[in-house]
């Protein structure tokens, strides 16, 4: 994430695009997965689960 920083990219943008795409990617993958994000102390965590 500190590249993109650098970069002049807001990380807020980074990680809605970043979870969009993995978002699409799971459902391409197999349509019975879903991505779960939950925040912990302002940190993003991504994790996949059978619906």
């Amino acid at each position: 994430a500190g590249y993109w920083r650098t970069a002049g990219v807001d990380p807020k943008f980074m990680a809605l695009a970043y979870q969009t795409w993995f978002e699409a990617f799971v459902k391409a993958v197999d349509p019975n997965f879903e991505l779960v994000t939950t925040e912990e102390n302002g940190t993003r965590l991504y994790s996949i689960r059978k619906k």
